[in-house]
């Protein structure tokens, strides 16, 4: 059995105070952005967009309705299960990627929240250790799922 990866954010975008703290945030004010920032950006209609932290896939939708190929991605499973309802709205999920990277990163600051300073070498073995048995397991800490527009 995998240890509970217990840093702030492996938890706190699948939290309620996270969805309360954008309960406001709606798909009219995510379109009014995008099209500011795609005008701005002066992007061409065939463009693509990778949309990192996704959440619910607010401005992937609207982008991918207006004809960019956009591919979201994101860590919380709450946000991609809501985002995956839209999958006949041209985006589908493609895949789940563990990241194993994350076992490392979050060893480090693991070890400087416990003892004061970084230590890279116990980190990296208590990683490499974590990512072993996940791999045996597919349990891994941290996810990422990637989604597409059909529009591609």
């Amino acid at each position: 059995m995998q240890k509970e990866d217990t840093s702030w954010f492996a938890s706190w975008f699948d939290s309620p105070y996270y969805h309360v703290l954008y309960k406001d945030r709606d798909d009219s004010e995510a379109a009014d952005f995008m099209d500011r920032l795609t005008q701005y950006l002066h992007l061409h209609p065939s463009s693509k967009i990778l949309d990192l932290a996704c959440g619910k896939g607010r401005h992937s939708r609207y982008l991918s309705s207006l004809g960019y190929d956009v591919t979201g991605v994101d860590l919380s499973t709450q946000s991609i299960t809501f985002a995956k309802k839209f999958k006949k709205e041209n985006l589908k999920l493609v895949k789940t990627l563990p990241m194993i990277f994350d076992a490392y990163y979050v060893s480090l600051l693991s070890e400087k929240y416990k003892s004061g300073f970084m230590n890279p070498f116990k980190a990296f073995w208590i990683g490499f250790r974590s990512n072993r048995k996940a791999k045996k397991s597919q349990e891994y800490s941290s996810r990422t799922y990637i989604l597409k527009s059909d529009n591609s």
